[in-house]
């Protein structure tokens, strides 16, 4: 019995001991649950908010391509009646040495496109150039400034410079008219476009 008595009075710093340490881990065990618990509900929040991301940005997405198959049509169609207009059609127009007035607009508005001096003569220089067309149908219509498109609305806002009156006085400067027309429209368009696609 006193052996008994002994040998539990040397455990018991032992059991002390070993009590504390478990103690310790139940302290530790109970941190990390709660770390864990802030972990998942950490990622939780991370995936909702990446998933309204994503779904925002789906949406943003969709809007801009609606936006830019509004525009797309009439480039279409302004690119089309290019493809028929001749060589020939493009002579006759720089033959003219004064262009009726309406020749004269909707070459000044490609002038101003093009960034140059929006007069006959300069008009004439870029009809002289043998790739016009090529010109038309290669031009940057993304990257078109903004004073520009400004100085562009003087034509555009004009009520002559419609296709259906310019068809009256030369063909060829109709489909020109569709074109500078076509390209005003999509620039406006793909500025409120592109903000939407950066985001």
């Amino acid at each position: 019995m006193k052996q008994m008595q002994t040998e539990l009075r040397d455990l018991k710093p032992v059991v002390l001991q070993k009590t504390e340490a478990v103690e310790q881990l139940m302290v530790k065990l109970g941190e990390d649950q709660a770390y864990a618990d802030i972990v998942r509900r950490n990622v939780q929040s991370e995936e909702i908010a990446a998933k309204e991301k994503a779904f925002e940005t789906q949406s943003i997405a969709e809007d801009a391509q609606k936006d830019l198959a509004e525009a797309l049509p009439a480039l279409e169609a302004a690119v089309k009646s290019l493809d028929q207009l001749q060589k020939e059609d493009i002579s006759e127009m720089r033959q003219f040495v004064k262009p009726p007035d309406l020749v004269r607009t909707v070459m000044e508005a490609v002038c101003t496109l093009f960034g140059v001096k929006p007069d006959w003569a300069t008009a004439r220089q870029l009809l002289n150039d043998s790739n016009f067309l090529k010109k038309l149908y290669d031009f940057d219509k993304e990257n078109i400034p903004e004073k520009t498109i400004k100085y562009l609305k003087t034509y555009i806002d004009n009520p002559k410079f419609n296709p259906k009156a310019i068809e009256k006085v030369s063909k060829a400067c109709k489909s020109i008219c569709l074109w500078v027309r076509a390209i005003d429209g999509y620039a406006k368009i793909f500025k409120t476009v592109e903000p939407k696609r950066n985001r």
